[in-house]
Parts: C-alpha cells; sequence; structure tokens
C-alpha cells in the first residue's frame, strides 16, 4: 500500500499514519484524537502537517495536534506508473490530506511547499 505520512480527519477526530492502510485502526496510527464538544463541523478549517528531519507535526486552525512525531527517513519509492510511462519515484515521502472513512471533503488553497 501506500506509505508516508497521513493526516486524516473527519467530523469527530483525526489521526497520523504512515500507511492508508492504517487510517482508522486504532492499533496502527502514529496519534489520533477527538475534536472537543465545541468543535463546529460545516466550516473551513485550515490543516497543516509540516515534516523535518525524522519528525511530523500536525495541526489545525494554528493549534498543534500532534508536535514532533517520529517518522521515518525518506526513502527509495522505486518506480511508478504516471500517465502511462513508468518513472523514478526517487527518494522522499509522501504528505497526504484526507478524510477518515474516505468521507466527502472540499480542499481551498491548498499547496505543497518545500524548503529543502
Amino acid at each position: 500500500g501506500m506509505d508516508g505520512v497521513f493526516l486524516a480527519i473527519n467530523a469527530t477526530g483525526w489521526h497520523v499514519a504512515l500507511t492508508v492502510g492504517a487510517i482508522g485502526s486504532r492499533a496502527s496510527v502514529l496519534a489520533s484524537g477527538f475534536w472537543p464538544l465545541s468543535f463546529a463541523t460545516g466550516t473551513w478549517r485550515r490543516l497543516s502537517l509540516a515534516t523535518r528531519a525524522g519528525a511530523a507535526t500536525a495541526s489545525i486552525d494554528g493549534t498543534v495536534l500532534a508536535p514532533a512525531l517520529t517518522i521515518p527517513a525518506p526513502h527509495d519509492h522505486h518506480t511508478a506508473r504516471v500517465a502511462g510511462v513508468v518513472v523514478s519515484l526517487g527518494m522522499g515521502g509522501y504528505a497526504s490530506f484526507g478524510t477518515v472513512g474516505y468521507a466527502d471533503v472540499q480542499f481551498d488553497r491548498l499547496a505543497v511547499d518545500s524548503s529543502a
């Protein structure tokens, strides 16, 4: 399956995992938590997933959910088929946002920033 660092949220909480298959599985996540009862659904939120030097930090609306989680070093992802052509994915990892349970979601002003 896909590996990397995944931040997934839903109406009741959040998960950070290293594989897509681990999302929602309490035994395999790096960190998880529930929203306070006052957390309103149906509103725009600012999500952040930052990785640097073997650590990942997840936050929402500027509040850190999971600080400095230990993650594996980038590794060779071998090859993948992209637009019908097999290409090298090179060294690195994936950073991903999604929802627990693959619920409908909308993203606005999505940005990926590399300061490496």
